[in-house]
């Protein structure tokens, strides 16, 4: 009989903790108001995310704290990473929407020993998830209004969603046509139309390789991430509630109504993700960055 009372306590015990994290967790963020650190201009597609995804979250997260949306514009998203790293507190109060080509600038300088460009570590940032794994480069709103005034022909790194969401008359009029992915699998909207994958031009296996490397920063979509050292209980909270905003039928009837593309990746495959970018060999990252590099005509 003891042995099975103290079953009980036992497994009682076990219950209660999960119980009391959660509990800690809604009073530290009663009452607070969350940061989302958007690292491009407002407007395009990584500000669209953050702002629909600020208007459903609250409700997922323990406390319900409010959540405002800022931008932080400059280098590719290194501006903000570097914000989001050095400055803001590393409590769980702050969320980076970064431009993903910023995870393969920090292991492109990682693995090569190039650490003054960069004033962050991408690699210590934790994950909570991407709400997609369409993505593209910011600044693109800036460009598209170029392009309706005939100033600019084209643009390379426009994201299917963001098209979808900013000028969804371009797909439907035929103003535009899509001549490549830049991307290691593609969209399968745009698969289906039959539109060849930047990949799929390597002359050799070795050249595949890298341009998979390169384009593998598209996998990670439209990540948030947070600063190291934010309390675990809270950062298991926020990848909880986030994936279960992107399953919100609130925000799914929303997205749908703007044009915007859901299609998540939990904040831990965004974490293995991550560590496997990172173990890729030192000679594929050295083609990668000589490849990258702009080289005047």
């Amino acid at each position: 009989m003891w042995r099975c009372l103290a079953c009980v306590g036992i497994i009682a015990a076990l219950a209660a903790g999960p119980a009391r994290a959660q509990e800690a967790v809604a009073q530290f963020y009663k009452g607070k108001q969350i940061t989302v650190l958007v690292g491009s201009s407002a407007g395009g597609g990584y500000d669209i995310y953050a702002r629909l995804l600020s208007r459903h979250m609250p409700k997922h997260i323990p406390g319900n704290p409010a959540i405002v949306v800022t931008n932080m514009a400059g280098a590719g998203s290194n501006a903000a990473a570097a914000h989001l790293f050095n400055v803001a507190p590393r409590d769980g109060t702050v969320i980076g929407a970064l431009q993903n080509s910023a995870v393969l600038d920090a292991l492109l300088d990682a693995l090569l020993g190039d650490t003054k460009r960069l004033r962050h570590d991408a690699t210590k940032f934790v994950h909570l998830g991407s709400a997609t794994i369409d993505s593209g480069y910011p600044g693109t709103r800036e460009i598209t209004l170029a392009i309706e005034k005939d100033e600019v022909k084209g643009l390379c790194g426009f994201s299917w969603s963001s098209l979808k969401a900013q000028r969804p008359n371009w797909i439907a009029s035929g103003f535009i046509r899509v001549l490549v992915q830049e991307h290691d699998k593609g969209h399968l909207d745009i698969n289906k139309m039959g539109v060849p994958l930047a990949v799929d031009f390597a002359t050799t296996p070795e050249n595949r390789r890298v341009m998979e490397l390169i384009y593998s920063s598209e996998t990670f979509g439209r990540p948030y991430m947070m600063a190291p050292g934010v309390p675990e209980e809270r950062i298991g909270a926020l990848r909880k509630a986030f994936m279960a905003t992107m399953r919100d039928q609130d925000l799914l009837a929303e997205a749908q109504r703007i044009g915007v593309v859901i299609d998540p990746i939990s904040g831990e495959e965004l974490q293995t993700l991550s560590e496997r970018t990172f173990a890729t060999p030192a000679a594929v990252v050295e083609r990668a960055k000589q490849a990258m590099e702009y080289r005047a005509p």
